[in-house]
């Protein structure tokens, strides 16, 4: 067993020309995907909030593998073994709490940045559109009573089929984007010393330009995440970040629709 530590400046570090390319190339096929091939599956007949988790599975399972052919070559040329360059190191109960409080200030924040979303949105222009599933729409009225105008063409009362492809593709989102965003990018970010969490927050609010409605709620949440891993030096703070976020943002109030529904 390679014991070696990874030491996150031996990483090559990313020149801005290669940040900006590692931000924008993922999202461009990701707003590729959501706005040119969900659309049409809409528009073949496939209800939106299935059209929006097959991209999404597809996408996201592609955006896997890329990050651990990237992170599996890198620890080859550094000498390290795998788990230490995908940044599962083991963290102190003492630096747990600390990220813990992180967390939880960066998702209160989150919520409240949702009361900036509509200023947001009319100062760009924006729009969520009209095949955007209903948990990603800030606009949504989300209760029993509006259920059957949420999801058209699909019934959320006892559908656990469909709760469990959101779980599925909730897993595939989360370590994707840790393992990119955070394990991957980064260590790579560490000639801005102090701040490069803060670029690597910006970065990961960036690439959701698919969904850029949300920004305010994505920008305070990804901020705290790439800090506690900046902290930590592994992954695992931000994973539980993530799925507590994504859960409370996403999941929660389908799960609700289905399960309290049916």
């Amino acid at each position: 067993m390679n014991n070696k530590p990874f030491v996150w400046e031996d990483a090559r570090q990313l020149t801005l020309p290669g940040l900006l390319a590692a931000v924008f190339i993922p999202s461009a096929i990701a707003f590729a995907g959501f706005h040119g091939i969900a659309p049409a599956l809409v528009r073949s007949g496939v209800p939106s909030i299935y059209a929006w988790a097959i991209v999404a599975a597809v996408a996201l399972a592609g955006f896997d593998i890329v990050a651990l052919v990237l992170l599996s070559r890198e620890a080859r040329s550094l000498g390290i073994g795998l788990s230490k360059r995908l940044c599962l190191e083991r963290i102190p109960v003492r630096m747990w709490l600390i990220s813990i409080a992180v967390l939880i200030a960066a998702i209160a924040l989150s919520f409240g940045a949702k009361f900036v979303i509509p200023p947001f949105m009319r100062i760009f222009g924006l729009t969520v559109p009209s095949y955007t599933p209903f948990f990603l729409d800030p606009n949504a009225v989300v209760s029993p009573s509006t259920a059957a105008t949420l999801a058209p063409g699909v019934i959320l009362k006892g559908n656990y089929g469909l709760l469990g492809l959101q779980a599925g593709v909730l897993i595939l989102n989360i370590s994707a984007e840790e393992l990119y965003f955070r394990a991957w990018m980064l260590p790579k970010l560490s000639r801005f010393g102090r701040a490069s969490w803060i670029v690597n927050g910006a970065a990961f609010a960036l690439y959701h330009t698919f969904q850029f409605w949300l920004f305010p709620q994505l920008l305070v949440a990804s901020l705290g995440m790439a800090l506690v891993v900046r902290m930590t030096r592994s992954i695992w703070p931000a994973i539980a970040g993530h799925l507590v976020a994504n859960f409370l943002l996403g999941m929660l109030g389908m799960a609700a629709l289905v399960l309290g529904s049916a």
